[in-house]
């Protein structure tokens, strides 16, 4: 797996799982921190495919599946989600 930051990347072994986390902090010194996970999104996104049908009329895996569905959709909105795509 290829891991790419703001720095550069590194490679690492294939078992290595990216588990990135956003961290948004408050400017005006009230001390809120938000932290975002993208897998918590991403199984959020698939949530919202199985309440509205979308992932049993696409097929859960394989090209053009729901799975894809989703990895498509966050890297299409990566801005407006507030993260860095890794890859």
């Amino acid at each position: 797996m290829q891991f790419t930051f703001n720095e550069g990347h590194i490679q690492l072994p294939s078992q290595w799982q990216d588990q990135s986390m956003q961290v948004l902090v408050s400017t005006d010194n009230s001390g809120i921190n938000l932290v975002i996970k993208a897998a918590i999104l991403e199984e959020f996104l698939h949530g919202t495919q199985e309440k509205l049908g979308i992932a049993e009329k696409l097929g859960r895996y394989g090209l053009g599946s729901a799975e894809t569905h989703v990895k498509d959709f966050m890297i299409r909105h990566k801005k407006c989600l507030g993260y860095l795509m890794r890859m």
